[in-house]
C-alpha cells in the first residue's frame, strides 16, 4: 500500500467532456507542455489517425514531476486524442484512469501501465514511452536509442549512442519542432 499523495483524476463523461476540453486547452496552453526547457520528465505518444490519412502525429510532452505526467495522461489525451466516433469514451477514460492510479500506487509495473493504456485507448492514441530527460539523452533504452538515431539520420550521422554535450540543445531543439512536425 502507497502512502502517496492520490492522483487528481477527471474521466470523460458526457456531462464532463466539454469542461475537460477546456481544462485541457488551458493546461496545454498555459504549461507549453511540449517545449523540453528544464523539464526532467518526458512522455512520447502519437495520435491513431489512420494511415490512409498519414498515421498519427509523434509528440513529445515535458513535465515537472511523474504525478504531473500521469494525471495530463490520464485526463487529457483522451478528450485531445478521440479518436473515431463510436468509441465508448466513458469507459476508455475510466480505464486509462485506473491504470495511471495503479501504477501510482506501485500495484503495477511502468511496461504494464503503457500496454493497458495502449490497449484501451487504441484508435485514439498509443504511448510510445515516458521516462527522464537523462534516459532520453543517454539511456539504453530502445525508444530513446532509436529517437537519437532518426535526429542523427536526419543530419546525416545516425548512430545510437548516448548524446555528447554539444548535442543536446540541437536534439532538444528537434524533439520541439521537427519531430513533432
Amino acid at each position: 500500500m502507497s502512502n502517496r499523495e492520490p492522483l487528481n483524476l477527471k474521466t470523460f463523461s458526457d456531462e464532463t467532456s466539454e469542461a475537460l476540453e477546456q481544462e485541457a486547452q488551458e493546461y496545454f496552453n498555459e504549461n507549453n507542455s511540449f517545449s523540453p526547457k528544464d523539464r526532467p520528465l518526458a512522455l512520447a505518444y502519437y495520435n491513431d489517425a489512420p494511415g490512409g490519412i498519414g498515421g498519427g502525429t509523434p509528440c513529445i510532452a515535458w513535465f515537472d514531476c511523474e504525478k504531473e505526467l500521469l494525471e495530463v495522461l490520464a485526463n487529457y489525451l483522451l478528450i485531445t486524442n478521440p479518436g473515431p466516433s463510436g468509441l465508448d469514451c466513458n469507459r476508455i477514460s475510466e480505464a486509462i484512469a485506473a491504470a495511471a492510479s495503479a501504477f501510482w500506487l506501485g500495484e503495477i509495473s511502468k511496461e504494464e501501465t503503457i500496454e493497458t493504456i495502449n490497449d484501451q485507448a487504441h484508435g485514439c492514441f498509443h504511448v510510445q514511452w515516458w521516462g527522464t530527460r537523462e534516459a532520453l539523452l543517454i539511456g539504453d533504452e530502445e525508444f530513446p536509442k532509436i529517437l537519437r538515431s532518426k535526429w542523427r539520420d536526419h543530419k546525416k550521422d545516425g548512430d545510437t549512442s548516448p548524446l555528447k554535450a554539444d548535442e543536446v540543445g540541437d536534439f532538444l531543439q528537434y524533439l520541439e519542432c521537427d519531430y513533432m512536425c
